[in-house]
C-alpha cells in the first residue's frame, strides 16, 4: 500500500528522503531562472517527478491545494519550468534541477506565487520485497516535499502588521502565537525571531523560525520556544518578522511584550 505524504520543505526535514536546497526559489524582472540542488537521502533508487502547485488555506487553517488556478490573479504556476521535470537519483546522489520563469509583460507589479513540489512516484527500495512478506501490513510512505517559488515584480508594498504577540501555556510547555496581517498584493515568506532581556538588561536567544509564509490576509502561527531556560530569565520578549529575497534582508514588522 502506499500513501503519499506532502511536506513544506522550510528546512531540512526529519522525515523526508530528500533534500531540497535552497528552500526557496526567488525570481524578478530581471532573474528569471533558479537552481536547485535535489539530493536522494534514502537507500533506495528514487525516480522524483517535479511540478508547480498551488495553495491555499482554508478557515480551517489546512493547506488546500488548487487544481484550477485560473482564477488565482498571483498564480505563478502557468508560467514555470522545470529542467528537467523528472529525476532518477541513487542513494546520497544530487542533482542540479532548474527552475524557469516565462515573462509576461501584462503581469502587474506584486508577489506571484506557486510550490514547486517534488513527489517519489517510483521506489526501488531493495527491503521491499522482505518487508512486504512479513506478517501485517507494508506501508511504503513516501515523503513529497514542496518549496516556495515566488516572482516579484516591483514596487511591491511589502507591509506587514503584528496584531497579536502572546505567550501561552501548553502541556508540553510553553509556546508563542502570532497574529500577521499582510498587506495587498504581498505573499511573506521569510522568518520568526524571538529575543528577549532578562533583569539586567542582557539580551536572550528564545526562538528562531524559518520559512514562515503567509498565504491569507491575516493569519495566526503557533510555536514553541526553542530555549526554555532564557525564557524563564526574560522579562521582556520581542518578535520580528524578516524576509530575505535575492540575499537582501529586510526587517518587516516587530512586536514587544512584557513576560
Amino acid at each position: 500500500m502506499i500513501q503519499y505524504i506532502f511536506l513544506f520543505l522550510f528546512s531540512v526535514s526529519a522525515f523526508a528522503n530528500i533534500t531540497v536546497f535552497p528552500t526557496a526559489a526567488h525570481f524578478d524582472v530581471r532573474k528569471s531562472v533558479s537552481t536547485v540542488s535535489v539530493k536522494n537521502s534514502s537507500n533506495a533508487v528514487t525516480t522524483y517527478s517535479i511540478e508547480a502547485i498551488f495553495y491555499v488555506v482554508g478557515p480551517d487553517g489546512k493547506y488546500q491545494e488548487v487544481a484550477d488556478t485560473s482564477q488565482q490573479e498571483n498564480s505563478l504556476v502557468k508560467l514555470m519550468r522545470f529542467s528537467p521535470k523528472k529525476i532518477t537519483l541513487r542513494p546520497n546522489e544530487e542533482q542540479v534541477v532548474r527552475i524557469m520563469v516565462k515573462k509576461d509583460r501584462r503581469l502587474k507589479a506584486g508577489d506571484y506565487r506557486a510550490h514547486v513540489r517534488f513527489s517519489p512516484i517510483d521506489v526501488k527500495d531493495p527491503n521491499y520485497v522482505e518487508k512486504k512478506n512479513k506478517p501485517g501490513m507494508y506501508l511504503d510512505a513516501r515523503v513529497a516535499v514542496s518549496i516556495p517559488g515566488l516572482l516579484r515584480l516591483e514596487p511591491v508594498k511589502k507591509e506587514a502588521v503584528i496584531d497579536d504577540f502572546k505567550l501561552i501555556t501548553t502541556p508540553e510547555g510553553p509556546r508563542y502565537s502570532v497574529s500577521m496581517t499582510k498587506g495587498e498584493g504581498y505573499f511573506p515568506y521569510g522568518e520568526f525571531r524571538v529575543t528577549g532581556t532578562d533583569k539586567d538588561g542582557n539580551a536572550l536567544n528564545l526562538a528562531l523560525v524559518k520559512g514562515i509564509q503567509s498565504f491569507n490576509k491575516t493569519m495566526t502561527f503557533n510555536f514553541p520556544f526553542s530555549d526554555s531556560d532564557n525564557l524563564k530569565k526574560a522579562v521582556k520578549a520581542t518578535l520580528i518578522y524578516v524576509e530575505t529575497f535575492n540575499g537582501a534582508e529586510e526587517k518587516i514588522a516587530e512586536k514587544s511584550i512584557a513576560l
